[in-house]
């Protein structure tokens, strides 16, 4: 009877060596499990959506295959708040393979302003922070975290109204007034659209109008004279402007510029 309960008790030892050298070989192996990670490619989708994606090249060198791997991903904005989620699955990735996948982000272009229009003007810094879960040899669970910055250039970043210039007018009651526009455009996209301005004198009455269409190239600088037709009676040398501003992706506006 004691030799039955020594044999139990060593084959039960043997048993619990056996599995915690497995789990260690198991967990050792993670670290030949290697990423390559591609160049960030960005997009306008056909719906108007702002598309984010990362290429991810997985290879595993380790002794065991990788099972139920999950990459969970989270947008950011600079004052930490959460834009957009994704995530990235491979059922199963074996022994000195190599997966070639892309993680993609998607978001309304409204998401990503969040109430806020300072994506619209200044240059800023989104934060991508992604967890890795996976399971090691089918059994063992893993999971890492990461984070990486995603710079974001402003479309409209340093807009300015000038000071207005008068022009020729009508010989009458109107005067052509000239109101230098200008923008430079650092987003990964080409933007179109028009600009409204209202011009108003320093007792807030409106003294006139005008629009300008605008085509601007990704990385590239808009710089426009508007003309409008003012009143001649009320022009005062300093005043406000009120500027809307119109594209496919977004509307802003209006927006307030002084003059004097």
């Amino acid at each position: 009877m004691r030799v039955a309960i020594r044999a139990i008790g060593i084959a039960s030892a043997v048993l619990w060596v056996f599995l915690i050298g497995f789990a260690v070989s198991a967990v050792f192996s993670v670290k030949d499990f290697q990423f390559e990670f591609g160049a960030l490619q960005t997009s306008i989708g056909p719906q108007n959506d702002v598309m984010f994606a990362f290429p991810l090249g997985i290879i595993n060198k380790g002794l065991y295959g990788i099972s139920d791997f999950n990459i969970s991903s989270e947008l950011v904005n600079d004052q930490g708040f959460k834009l957009a989620r994704g995530s990235t699955f491979v059922p199963l990735i074996g022994t000195g393979q190599t997966v070639n996948t892309t993680r993609e982000i998607e978001l309304r272009f409204g998401d990503l302003l969040n109430g806020s229009t300072r994506l619209l003007f200044d240059d800023v810094d989104l934060r991508l922070a992604e967890t890795f879960s996976m399971k090691a040899a089918a059994l063992i669970p893993v999971q890492a975290s990461s984070s990486m910055s995603i710079p974001w250039g402003a479309p409209l970043n340093n807009l300015a109204l000038g000071t207005p210039q008068s022009s020729e007018g009508d010989g009458g009651s109107y005067l052509g007034v000239v109101v230098p526009v200008s923008f430079e455009n650092h987003a990964f996209f080409g933007l179109n659209g028009t600009l409204l301005v209202h011009v108003f004198n320093n007792v807030n009455v409106l003294i006139g109008k005008g629009q300008i269409s605008f085509d601007v190239s990704q990385k590239s600088p808009f710089r426009q004279k508007l003309m409008v037709d003012a009143a001649f009676q009320n022009v005062t040398s300093a005043g406000h402007y009120e500027m809307s501003v119109e594209t496919p992706l977004f509307s802003v506006g209006p927006l307030v510029f002084l003059y004097a």
